[in-house]
């Protein structure tokens, strides 16, 4: 056998012997990651938190417009009301068709009461935009917690929260004329807490 045959052997081996080395390198990486995956650490490397989706269209049927109606997904609550009545945020889950209590966030198929279950016809009396967030954590202890503006509510959560007259979903957005404020809800809630979207 000559030397360059001999040399071409040699470094082939050392070519070999490093895919081997790098195989071994990548099912060692795929491993470690699929037991992170598994073990429920991925929440703590990329996902720490879901945002629930606020679907556009509560309130709405196809000849009616109730008095808490949502137009979008980006979670802002339209009050639009032409009767002098107060709302809660309790209202609005029940507009969507579900119950919001300290347990959790229910389905719901019970009939609306009268303040609810009614058409906005006539000229609408005030307009407020207040915002809900919701959000699942899988780092949050099992309890609902409420926050407006930052603050937490009292109770905590409140369902019976009254949605002012005046909200908006951040100091830019209020127009011209009578005073508004940003009125921005965050609910919370961790593993163990019922919650149906």
């Amino acid at each position: 056998m000559s030397q360059t045959q001999t040399r071409k052997q040699r470094i082939l081996g050392d070519v070999k012997k490093k895919r081997r080395q790098g195989t071994v390198i990548t099912y060692l990486i795929v491993a470690i990651l699929i037991a992170v995956i598994v073990g429920g650490g991925i929440y703590v490397l990329t996902l720490p938190r879901d945002y629930i989706l606020i679907p556009g269209g509560i309130g709405f049927s196809s000849t009616c417009a109730r008095p808490l109606h949502t137009h979008d997904t980006s979670g802002t609550i339209h009050v639009e009301t032409d009767v002098n009545q107060n709302y809660t945020i309790g209202d609005f889950f029940l507009i969507w068709g579900k119950v919001f209590n300290s347990s959790g966030i229910f389905p719901s198929n019970q009939p609306l009461p009268s303040y609810l279950d009614r058409c906005v016809t006539g000229n609408l009396l005030y307009h407020s935009h207040p915002s809900v967030t919701i959000q699942y954590r899988k780092d949050f202890p099992t309890v609902i917690n409420m926050t407006v503006n930052g603050a937490p509510t009292v109770p905590n959560p409140n369902p019976n929260l009254q949605l002012p007259r005046n909200a908006a979903t951040s100091s830019a957005t209020c127009s011209p004329g009578p005073s508004c404020v940003p009125f921005n809800i965050v609910i919370m809630y961790g593993p163990g807490i019922p919650a149906s979207f």
